[in-house]
């Protein structure tokens, strides 16, 4: 190999190596302008993430005072259920005394027309019970 062939291959080889250089700067460049594009991306995903976690917290308060408003209508309601409950106890009671009542009202008008059966006569002027065979 002559020196003349030797120059040619060198001079193919530094301009091969200034190809492959500019071709790996252009890569390069391809690289970080695909970087920058992806950092922007990362930036929007953020802003949505951050977004996201704002309306979840929103719907969990949301959610929140749902279940006070409900806690305190259930609570009224129980309320209401025992104060009915304390009422039909107390119109109970009040219906066991009448009841009572009632029944020694007809236990004396049971004796007093047992007593008329056994001895009319000495009834006569206070009742008038006329008893038919039916």
């Amino acid at each position: 190999m002559n020196e003349s062939d030797r120059r040619f291959i060198e001079e193919l080889f530094q301009k091969q190596g200034q190809k492959f250089e500019e071709r790996f700067q252009q890569q390069d460049q391809k690289f970080e302008q695909l970087e920058e594009r992806l950092q922007k991306h990362d930036g929007k995903f953020e802003q949505i993430e951050a977004l996201i976690q704002k309306q979840a917290y929103e719907f969990h308060h949301s959610v929140d005072l749902l279940v006070e408003h409900f806690d305190h209508k259930i609570d009224l309601l129980a309320e209401g259920q025992q104060m009915l409950a304390e009422r039909l106890d107390r119109v109970e009671e009040g219906l066991k005394e009448e009841l009572t009542k009632v029944d020694r009202r007809v236990t004396h008008v049971e004796a007093d027309l047992a007593a008329h059966r056994a001895d009319p006569d000495a009834h006569s002027g206070a009742y008038c019970v006329k008893e038919s065979d039916v």
